[in-house]
């Protein structure tokens, strides 16, 4: 798969940057290149989420497909060894639905519809953890809940869930609760060339009445593949009336391009990139003529194709 171009815009001397296709950063002097990225989408057909109702000591789940993404970044100077989690979105592409039979004391169904869990922090930048004999573990990861539970109890469990002082039939909007934790997320990262494939699975719980554990708690077991490849990311540093590309030094098959315009043709941004170690830059001058830019990187030479 091709990738995208990695698009900047920078206006004349602006403090902010604005960005297309991907998001950049406008870089203060002497501070780093921004990092490799590595945006990953989960396959449905390997990917799935099995959520449980429990209440009491009886538990009844349901499994369907995950759809989804997550984005890595790997630092330019040690990518190999390190990885950091950006962002996490999965989504359930089915209603799950449980069902408690308790007998002669009645039943509980539940129907969890359109559940998102996602990120708490996805704008934050997170630490790099270690990656060793392909494994990546992410502690702590911050996420939220989207979509609503309706439940319907029956008999002797309505009793039960009213002494709890809740309806015997409601529903219960997930993206009102506060932010739960995904305490270890262990992943697997495997790279062919630039394309990469992540594998792993977390658990999370999440309680009927936060108040009242005792009434019951919803579990959720996922499990997921995802495939990417590696992007290259530009950076755009403004300072002493020139700007400055960075990007790691790993996509030396990419070259930047510049436009005044988006509705006007792209053209090789003028100059020689040098290198560092880890980094390629591009120094520009900011002309009195057009002082709006827009940046990107662009392959300029094709992928090497599968054996």
């Amino acid at each position: 798969m091709k990738p995208r171009p990695r698009l900047v815009h920078a206006p004349a001397l602006a403090p902010a940057l604005a960005c297309a296709l991907a998001c950049a950063v406008l870089m203060p002097p002497g501070a780093r290149a921004a990092d490799t990225l590595l945006p990953l989408v989960l396959d449905p057909a390997a990917s799935s989420l099995t959520t449980t109702l429990c209440i009491q000591d009886q538990c009844s789940s349901d499994t369907h497909p995950l759809d989804g993404h997550l984005v890595l970044t790997l630092p330019c100077d040690d990518a190999d060894s390190r990885a950091g989690l950006r962002d996490v979105r999965f989504a359930a592409t089915a209603r799950h639905q449980v069902t408690l039979d308790f007998g002669f004391g009645g039943r509980i169904g539940a129907q969890v519809e359109n559940l998102v869990i996602r990120h708490a922090g996805a704008s934050v930048a997170t630490p790099f953890e270690p990656w060793t004999n392909s494994v990546i573990v992410f502690p702590m990861v911050p996420t939220l809940l989207a979509g609503h539970v309706q439940y319907q109890a029956t008999g002797l469990a309505c009793v039960v869930v009213q002494l709890a002082e809740l309806p015997c039939e409601d529903a219960i909007d997930l993206g009102t609760r506060s932010t739960n934790t995904i305490s270890r997320l262990e992943t697997r990262l495997t790279l062919d060339g630039d394309r990469a494939t992540l594998t792993g699975g977390f658990r999370f719980e999440e309680f009927i009445q936060p108040d009242e554990p005792s009434l019951g708690r919803i579990e959720g077991t996922v499990t997921f593949t995802a495939h990417g490849d590696l992007r290259p990311h530009l950076t755009l540093e403004a300072a002493n009336g020139t700007r400055l590309l960075r990007w790691c030094r790993r996509f030396d098959q990419f070259t930047p391009q510049q436009t005044t315009a988006l509705d006007a043709p792209w053209q090789p941004a003028d100059g020689t990139p040098d290198d560092t170690e880890d980094e390629r830059t591009l120094r520009l001058p900011i002309s009195d003529t057009a002082p709006t830019a827009f940046y990107r990187l662009i392959r300029s030479t094709p992928p090497a194709s599968a054996p």
